[in-house]
């Protein structure tokens, strides 16, 4: 837990982004009904903490 600790937001939202976008793909060709929902959501939660982290919205809809 030190590690994440000593990096910045961006560097810790570009992991979430990572391993939320694994976790999506894992979700959707591996596992039965149930956990895969669950799994789903919390990869969608991952992605967007990720994007929200890195500050990419503000740069993506900047006008």
């Amino acid at each position: 837990m030190k590690i994440l600790a000593s990096l910045t937001d961006t560097q810790r939202g570009i992991i979430y982004l990572v391993f939320g976008f694994l976790v999506l793909l894992d979700a959707l060709n591996l596992l039965d009904k149930t956990i895969h929902y669950v799994i789903l959501f919390a990869a969608l939660g991952l992605i967007i903490y990720g994007f929200l982290l890195t500050k990419l919205a503000t740069k993506i809809f900047k006008k």
